[in-house]
């Protein structure tokens, strides 16, 4: 753990003995809240920096082109989101990859060298498959408070986990085409 992270912790439990000391529960109740984010935010920037560090190698495994990209198939941000769900060794691993060829026009060097700013963006990665997963978030957030599901517990862990392993099997089916790879299984949501 960072200096910083166990600095967080220390004072933490600090404020933590003065609020019970106090007897002020709903305190001790937000202040547990703030320390459960800090932690799904320091899980995810050390799951990116993981990534960060894996990067290269997965382009060259996957065959990603000078401007391709490397894509988590389960994003890292379902770490923050569904904290508990996956892992981060789970979501930077191979499996959960996918390369995106370079998506600008043939000829041109960088996106900076497109005048029809349209035509430089990236549509796969920055676009559709965030469309995608913006669905996939907003629809199984409407499924976890139908079902009353509370985070952590071994219900909504293994709702949370079939129905993103679900969402990234559709992508895959309907986008797999366009990576580096052919991922184009058919989904057993589809069967």
């Amino acid at each position: 753990m960072s200096r910083a992270g166990l600095q967080f912790e220390t004072d933490h439990a600090m404020a933590g003995r003065a609020l019970e000391a106090s007897g002020n529960a709903f305190e001790r109740e937000l202040l547990d809240a703030a320390f459960e984010l800090e932690s799904e935010a320091a899980a995810a920037r050390q799951a990116r920096k993981q990534f960060n560090r894996l990067q290269k190698g997965y382009a060259r495994r996957l065959g990603v082109n000078t401007h391709g990209q490397v894509h988590h198939a389960i994003e890292l941000q379902a770490l923050e989101r569904f904290p508990g769900v996956f892992t981060s060794a789970e979501l930077n691993s191979f499996r959960n990859m996918r390369g995106i060829p370079r998506e600008l026009p043939a000829g041109v060097r960088s996106p900076s060298q497109v005048r029809d700013r349209k035509r430089g963006q990236r549509q796969l990665h920055n676009a559709k498959i965030r469309e995608i997963w913006d669905r996939h978030y907003a629809n199984l957030n409407r499924e976890i408070q139908a079902r009353r599901l509370r985070p952590n517990t071994p219900a909504y862990n293994d709702f949370v986990r079939r129905y993103l392993t679900a969402a990234r099997a559709e992508i895959d089916y309907v986008l797999g085409q366009f990576f580096t790879e052919n991922r184009t299984g058919r989904p057993q949501a589809f069967l």
